[in-house]
């Protein structure tokens, strides 16, 4: 999403609070917001629940875009975890399966030449 200032400008000195509908929040999940801040980069600004379904953040700098970030609570943050979709798979079923058909294939040969 894009989060836009209009008729305030955010600042170090005195940031302004952002209200966001945050739904599926339960109280095992943590909602912190991913913000690309246009002077530091990229920043994880730490979610202050407010109800059920809201939370809320200081934005210290201008409009740009951000993204909710739902994570249980507890969960290790910033350290290196192999994600279950691009992770590291292994290669014991494509080695076994290489073997098989390099082998059928040294066989098929053999069987040609002796015909």
């Amino acid at each position: 999403m894009d989060v836009t200032f209009d008729s305030v400008t955010p600042t170090a000195d005195d940031p302004v609070r952002v209200t966001f509908v945050a739904n599926n929040m339960t109280d095992n999940i943590q909602v912190d917001i991913l913000y690309y801040c246009p002077e530091h980069g990229w920043e994880v600004l730490q979610g202050e629940k407010i109800s059920d379904n809201q939370v809320a953040a200081y934005f210290h700098a201008g409009s740009s875009v951000m993204a909710l970030i739902y994570r249980e609570k507890g969960a290790t943050v910033g350290t290196s975890q192999v994600s279950p979709q691009t992770g590291v798979r292994s290669t014991w079923p494509i080695a076994v399966s290489a073997i098989f058909f390099v082998s059928f294939g040294i066989f098929a040969l053999y069987k040609s030449k002796k015909a």
